[in-house]
């Protein structure tokens, strides 16, 4: 509703949220995490990213006065604009509310945008980080391309026919130089594994192993 073109109704979200940062501040909680998602499918893309920079615009005050960040997913889904470079970098220089980036390679990496690059412009603006990781499978990549849906192959769990999110260090992203850019760029938050993996999600026991795989993996790094 931040993003409505209704004006009402944005003015009734920016009240709501205004009031639960405000709330949820008190017990020490800074980063209020989100996916930026447009409210209107019929309107132009541009508009509607428009009403977004004004809906999350008016959580300003509330967010310099708890000393707070709304931290943007990059998720590339239906309706959901700010997961680019330009998208970002727009977003962050046109709303005046500290706006920041989770970093999750894995959204950058199956978009075909290099992971490590986005890290050298936005490092400064992280305030949260997904370990997570991208496999490109190239032979399907050659068969199915970017664009169109398959004619009978399967797609992947937690992916489409040429990408599939993995556990780190099983993807393209190369963790060790990211965390090296991070660390020059003073970044001290959390690095929180989020386990989306055909290979381990769907029991207990190869959920745990997947967790474990990658916080060993990681502490490599």
């Amino acid at each position: 509703a931040l993003s409505s073109p209704d004006k009402a109704k944005r003015e009734e979200a920016v009240a709501k949220n205004a009031e639960y940062i405000s709330k949820c501040a008190a017990f020490g909680v800074k980063n209020f995490f989100v996916v930026v998602q447009i409210a209107d499918g019929d309107r132009e893309l541009s508009e509607s990213f428009d009403l977004a920079v004004q809906g999350y615009g008016e959580l300003a005050d509330v967010l310099k006065a708890n000393e707070a960040w709304v931290v943007i997913e990059g998720y590339p889904g239906n309706g959901m604009p700010v997961c680019t470079p330009e998208s970002y970098r727009i977003f962050l220089k046109e709303c005046p509310a500290r706006m920041a980036i989770n970093y999750d390679p894995s959204h950058l990496i199956r978009q075909g945008i290099d992971p490590i690059r986005f890290l050298h412009e936005f490092a400064p603006n992280v305030q949260h980080i997904h370990a997570k990781d991208t496999e490109i499978l190239h032979e399907a990549l050659y068969e199915h391309g970017y664009e169109k849906p398959p004619v009978r192959a399967k797609t992947h769990g937690f992916g489409s026919t040429f990408w599939r999110y993995t556990i780190p260090g099983q993807g393209e992203m190369r963790w060790r130089e990211a965390f090296s850019i991070l660390e020059q760029a003073g970044y001290q938050g959390c690095v929180s594994i989020e386990l989306e993996d055909e290979n381990f999600n769907g029991s207990e026991e190869g959920e745990k192993e997947g967790l474990i795989r990658s916080a060993h993996y990681l502490a490599g790094c």
